[in-house]
């Protein structure tokens, strides 16, 4: 039969495969299109936002002074105090060892050595910052135990948030080092109040994925006290690298793992409505950790920044019979 006599007959001349086929190749071009269209929009934007985020860390850094080892010079390590009992204290997240300053002069006055450590990373310029690991801040805080314990001090670790998710990695690991640890807001887990559309791991878990030159971002909230009378905080940063997210993310996981049992003696700090670490999730750690002793403060009148809110002089006052308890 020849071609004309099968158009005649209205014949198809091309088979329903053939057809078929070539609606799914279209579709599979669109489809590759939109992606890469998809992509492109997601690349602009993350490179508009690296620039942007870089514009601003350049701007804050102008206004720092750095000592020679590239440290904020009005965030030093410092120690205060004499007494046979040290405490060490650890700041957070983006802080520094400033944080300690409304604590530090009634533990003083109360008879002990306060050493406000700062975290290796913390308050250097941030392209130093994200640099530490995890296990680089813990080698850091157990080398401050040891300097303490050289001296022949007893020592009482104190850490707030990241701080105390790091003082409870070091309590449960070199918990002989220690006659106790207090967790003042600790980074348990953290808070998901501001992230009310997906939970805060896969915010990160997609930043990962789509964020190629923005090594750092700026959070949209910030970390106020409740304290009416509060001054400007300026020793701490907006700009969080994301290996320090990452890093703190690993860290809570981790402790997750193996946190039911301590061999020190345990207080904690709770702040209720904390709208950083998660209180709940402390407050069901808290009650399921075995300690040889457990004492709990709440603090119903600050926020996360606890350290330097109204409840700073009754928190001071908790730690110190906490510790005349241990003696």
């Amino acid at each position: 039969m020849t071609r004309l006599a099968i158009a005649d007959q209205g014949i198809p001349m091309t088979s329903p495969e053939s057809t078929s086929d070539g609606k799914w190749s279209t579709g599979r071009v669109r489809l590759a299109w939109f992606l890469l269209s998809l992509y492109a929009v997601l690349l602009l934007g993350d490179i508009a936002y690296a620039i942007r985020a870089d514009r601003g860390i350049v701007a804050l850094e102008s206004t720092w002074t750095f000592d020679a080892d590239g440290v904020r010079a009005d965030c030093l390590a410092r120690t205060t105090g004499e007494g046979e009992t040290a405490l060490l204290l650890v700041h957070g997240f983006n802080d520094s060892p400033r944080t300690w300053d409304r604590m530090t002069p009634e533990l003083v006055a109360r008879g002990y050595l306060c050493r406000a450590m700062r975290l290796p990373g913390f308050a250097e310029r941030h392209a130093q910052y994200g640099r530490p690991t995890t296990d680089e801040w813990l080698a850091e805080i157990r080398r401050e135990i040891d300097r303490l314990r050289e001296a022949g001090h007893r020592v009482v670790l104190v850490g707030h948030s990241l701080g105390g998710a790091l003082s409870l990695r070091t309590a449960l690991d070199v918990g002989d080092r220690l006659e106790g640890v207090v967790l003042v807001a600790p980074a348990i887990d953290v808070s998901e109040t501001r992230s009310p559309l997906l939970p805060i791991r896969v915010w990160q878990r997609i930043a990962e994925s789509i964020l190629v030159f923005v090594p750092a971002t700026a959070s949209p909230f910030g970390v106020e006290t409740k304290d009416p009378d509060d001054e400007p905080y300026p020793y701490r940063t907006p700009f969080t690298p994301r290996r320090v997210i990452a890093q703190t993310i690993g860290l809570i996981d981790r402790n997750a793992a193996d946190s039911d049992k301590l061999d020190v003696p345990l207080m904690v700090a709770v702040v209720p409505d904390d709208v950083v670490v998660d209180p709940v999730a402390t407050e069901r750690w808290y009650e399921r950790v075995e300690a040889p002793r457990k004492v709990r403060f709440e603090a119903n009148r600050s926020a996360h920044p606890l350290p330097r809110d109204l409840d700073a002089p009754d928190l001071c006052r908790a730690i110190d019979e906490f510790v005349r308890s241990l003696e």
